[in-house]
């Protein structure tokens, strides 16, 4: 719609079409599953015409909508929703969304607002306080998770505090990006392009699976 190969009118009917379509997948799959995809649906809609624009909010439901599809998952097949995995999700989230509002932000510079009006409301030094506060929290939570009794009972080892450098790694390097080659406005873009980080990912990866299926 937006590069006018389809118009509002047009949009609207596919939207109401595939969410019905996916609410109707979602009922057949598990009545949790369903209600997460509720949720979602709401958590979206009341973005696009409010929460996207109230400052902080909107980078909070941006991360809170990951914490819904991470439920939404362990009820499609059915196990228990992790809490740690659910307070990480919801960090790492928060820090993209940080470094994705602080890419728009430097990149458009003076035309900021009329991209995402609640750019004017931020600046560079409010996100950076942002993002160290959320990228020390990420760090100590998942030292608390590696070295967790609860964890290592659960998963069999206590060693996964092994893979601790690789997250430290990740998380300075993905802010290097941000600060020093102007990147972070698609994280997506940001894993795929950059090999130390696919690298630290799969090093991740690698090295976690040895922990619980081999050592």
């Amino acid at each position: 719609m937006a590069a006018g190969r389809i118009s509002p009118g047009t949009a609207i009917v596919l939207a109401v079409t595939l969410t019905l379509i996916g609410l109707t997948g979602a009922w057949f799959l598990n009545l949790l599953f369903f209600y997460s995809a509720l949720v979602f649906i709401t958590l979206n809609i009341l973005y696009s015409l409010y929460l996207k624009n109230l400052v902080i909010v909107d980078v909070m439901t941006v991360a809170m909508s990951f914490v819904v599809r991470a439920y939404a998952g362990a009820f499609a097949i059915d196990v228990p929703a992790s809490t740690w995995m659910l307070i990480n999700t919801l960090l790492l989230a928060l820090f993209l969304g940080l470094g994705k509002r602080r890419y728009e932000l430097v990149w458009l510079e003076g035309s900021a607002a009329a991209h995402r009006q609640t750019l004017s409301r931020y600046s560079s030094v409010l996100l950076d306080q942002f993002i160290s506060v959320v990228t020390a929290a990420i760090i100590v939570i998942y030292m608390l998770y590696s070295f967790s009794t609860e964890v290592s009972v659960k998963l069999g080892t206590d060693k996964l505090f092994v893979t601790i450098p690789f997250v430290i790694y990740g998380l300075f390097r993905y802010l290097y990006l941000i600060h020093r080659e102007d990147q972070g406005g698609s994280p997506t873009q940001v894993l795929i392009n950059d090999k130390p980080i696919l690298l630290t990912v799969m090093l991740w990866l690698i090295t976690a699976s040895l922990v619980l299926y081999v050592i």
